[in-house]
């Protein structure tokens, strides 16, 4: 069962969860996407991105955040069996951008090698920055487990 993530952009409401595809529930689960441009009438929930993965992975979604930055809908989501976490945008919610896995530089005096998240991301815009927050799931040199900012 997912959480769901919700985000409205212009007088669109947007949710998002992880489920199985109903139109195809063999092929495992997705991040599926559903929306109203005033509440009343829904648009019927379908996978986003056609159900793209990051690039080189056959990883499948743990869980979605969703937020609002420069007019259009971003998506943070954990990707199970890693824990790493992609991103995604949008200006509509039918075009997206392609999953990035966000990189940085790890120092090995403080950092743990492979970073990696024990719980759902949260997104976050400030001025001209749009912030994502993750828990790492492996603890630091000094055995507490820090947050993540990218």
């Amino acid at each position: 069962m997912s959480s769901v993530a919700a985000a409205a952009l212009g007088d669109n409401l947007h949710i998002f969860g992880v489920y199985q595809n109903t139109k195809d529930p063999n092929q495992g689960t997705f991040i599926m996407h559903n929306s109203t441009p005033g509440g009343g009438t829904w648009a019927g929930w379908d996978t986003v991105e056609g159900g793209a993965h990051p690039e080189g992975s056959a990883a499948e979604p743990l869980d979605v955040a969703a937020g609002i930055f420069g007019d259009r809908i971003y998506l943070a989501t954990r990707w199970n069996p890693t824990s790493h976490i992609a991103v995604n945008f949008s200006e509509d919610g039918t075009n997206w951008s392609g999953w990035r896995i966000p990189q940085y530089d790890i120092d090995p005096n403080i950092d743990p090698p492979d970073l990696q998240f024990g719980a759902t991301a949260a997104l976050a815009p400030v001025g001209n920055h749009l912030y994502v927050f993750a828990p790492s799931v492996v603890p630091n040199k000094d055995g507490l487990l820090n947050v993540w900012v990218y």
